[in-house]
């Protein structure tokens, strides 16, 4: 064989060896075990394909069921660079997934067992972590951004839609509102009392609502109700602005100024007693908006046209006899 044509055989091998290496299958696959330890037949199973760039994407690429023997297969025939990958399957309505999966160089098959963790039913396997009020100042009143900070540190998904958690909202409360809760979280109002049914996997998550507390002077107490065990809670108000206090209560006060979007906000916050599932709350230095100064010089209007009236006619009356 000629040097030239020597040349051109060794030039097509190498590329087919590089187009060889370029379609490369990658395979993630493993088996689906229920809580008790054993595998899970016809589960869905769903491929995500996780991107970071300037503009970071979450997608499924591909899914399947897991077979007679728990087991699923997922073949990867063009891996991006820099994608990670992460294997999900849904239990009563919940998203169960992997820690996110990257393949190492020449890494070309992952062995990824899925475990579904056990179902816990019950208010108690919750911890309620904190309650925080944040006040803003409106036209006719506050209103109230009502968050409760709640952890599952059960190690599986906890069910406590049959024994839901029920506070009551204070008696002054209008215009309640309940905050896109995700997946999992229903809270239902009748008339300010919340009922929240809750079905929520292992991790930290907050139950939000708002509501507006309508005022007529520069003060303003109400009663605000939490989960009994809840272990601190917040009032937050923005600076300069109305002042949020505790009222009548024993536990120490902590204080303390907070930036967050070139803002600052002034936080009062107690640390609970076991026992406790109520406290008083004051708002103070509420200014008077318009409307509520018109509504003493209206009176005091009607008085001076009404004295008015009444010596004309006594004038009137003492001319005619």
């Amino acid at each position: 064989m000629n040097p030239k044509s020597l040349l051109l055989l060794l030039t097509f091998l190498f590329s087919m060896t590089g187009f060889s290496l370029a379609q490369e299958i990658h395979t993630i696959q493993g088996k689906v075990i229920d809580p008790t330890g054993k595998i899970s037949l016809s589960m869905p199973v769903v491929l995500m394909e996780i991107i970071m760039a300037e503009k970071p994407s979450v997608q499924p690429v591909q899914k399947t069921v897991s077979d007679q023997q728990g087991r699923y297969q997922f073949q990867i025939k063009e891996l991006k660079e820099g994608a990670f990958y992460r294997i999900s399957t849904v239990l009563d309505e919940q998203v169960l997934g992997s820690n996110p999966i990257r393949f190492k160089q020449g890494q070309t098959l992952v062995q990824l067992n899925l475990q579904i963790p056990q179902t816990l039913e019950g208010i108690e396997h919750f911890s309620f972590e904190k309650h925080v009020l944040v006040f803003d100042l409106m036209e006719e009143g506050i209103r109230v951004t009502d968050i409760i900070g709640l952890d599952n540190r059960s190690g599986g998904t906890v069910d406590a839609r049959q024994t839901p958690l029920t506070r009551k909202l204070p008696a002054e409360a209008t215009n309640i509102n309940v905050l896109d809760p995700l997946k999992g979280i229903e809270i239902i109002n009748n008339n300010g009392e919340l009922t929240y049914k809750l079905l929520l996997p292992q991790g930290r998550h907050q139950l939000f609502v708002t509501y507006d507390l309508p005022t007529d002077s520069s003060e303003l107490i109400f009663e605000n109700s939490f989960p009994l065990g809840t272990q601190e809670l917040e009032l937050i108000v923005p600076g300069k602005s109305i002042q949020a206090g505790f009222d009548q209560i024993s536990n120490d006060i902590t204080s303390a100024e907070k930036k967050f979007d070139k803002e600052i906000y002034v936080s009062q916050k107690i640390t609970l007693r076991s026992t406790q599932n109520l406290v008083r709350v004051k708002i103070q230095g509420i200014p008077l908006t318009q409307n509520r100064l018109l509504y003493p010089a209206g009176f005091l209007m009607i008085l001076l046209v009404g004295g008015l009236l009444w010596y004309l006619k006594k004038i009137s009356g003492s001319k005619v006899a």
